[in-house]
């Protein structure tokens, strides 16, 4: 893997973070959103706190939305 640079302010001190329990994201078509879920990860800048990707933790839930 390269090494990152923030587009924001030209950090390269990068942390993982995701969204605690509940903060999920579920397929558009799903009628509660309790199956299937996928928590979200971010790599977040720790010189300045831009987000600079978000991400799904377990892609084999998504490839399963329709």
């Amino acid at each position: 893997m390269t090494e990152q640079q923030c587009p924001w302010c030209g950090g390269r001190d990068f942390v993982e973070a995701k969204h605690l329990p509940y903060q999920n994201v579920a397929a558009k078509s799903a009628v509660v959103g309790l199956t299937g879920r996928a928590s979200l990860c971010y790599t977040v800048c720790r010189d300045c706190g831009t987000v600079v990707r978000t991400y799904v933790d377990d892609l084999s839930k998504v490839r399963r939305w329709r």
